[in-house]
């Protein structure tokens, strides 16, 4: 479900992929490597740390092309990429900046980057059966610890501002930010989000690399 909310939101930029390399950080199990190369994509590679994921991935989807690394270990053997691809990858990436100076190294001049990010505000907030915990790092930025039924997950959660400083110290400029909300789809899969219809839960931005 999480996954086609997500596409809901990704897949009007989906065309600008056609014929283009593209690379998903934090790839999971594949889902968007996959619906990159469904949408025409020259090259799609998926970045992933996890052993189990990778494994999965590569059998639910054995058409593409799974590394298994990090963002700060990984070689591209001087591939560089016309599109960067990161949903839900930065809670667990520590240093924001080194990311972006990577993306730097990694893209094409005229490229573009898509993170979707944790909404700062809903990430903090009591929902479902969790039981949340925080802790403040500084005023943009704060640790949160989630418990759920099936284990407990631990997410950096940052303001839009935060994104934007490292961005631009590297040489990108924000095209855009969109609030996700819950979608008709998203509520009818998982009616629990209907509290949240009218409020961000992730957020969309948008990166292109300055002129020099």
């Amino acid at each position: 479900m999480r996954n086609d909310f997500f596409w809901e939101y990704i897949e009007p930029y989906a065309h600008l992929w056609k014929g283009k390399a593209v690379l998903d950080v934090g790839a999971g199990t594949g889902w968007l490597v996959n619906k990159a190369r469904e949408c025409g994509a020259s090259l799609v590679v998926g970045i992933e740390p996890s052993e189990k994921n990778i494994a999965q991935g590569r059998e639910d989807h054995p058409q593409t092309e799974l590394i298994q690394t990090t963002l700060e270990e990984y070689d591209s053997k001087g591939q560089r990429f016309e599109a960067i691809v990161a949903v839900m990858s930065f809670p667990h990436i520590a240093d924001v900046d080194k990311a972006f100076k990577i993306f730097r190294s990694l893209l094409d001049e005229a490229g573009e980057v898509i993170i979707v990010i944790p909404d700062y505000d809903y990430s903090g907030t009591q929902r479902h059966d969790y039981s949340l915990e925080k802790q403040a790092i500084d005023e943009d930025q704060y640790a949160v610890e989630l418990t759920r039924s099936w284990g407990v997950m631990a997410d950096i959660i940052r303001k839009t501002n935060v994104y934007q400083s490292a961005a631009e110290s590297s040489g990108f400029y924000l095209v855009e930010e969109k609030e996700m909300v819950p979608t008709e789809r998203q509520i009818a899969s998982a009616p629990k989000y209907a509290a949240f219809k009218d409020k961000a839960i992730t957020r969309l931005l948008r990166f292109k690399m300055k002129s020099i």
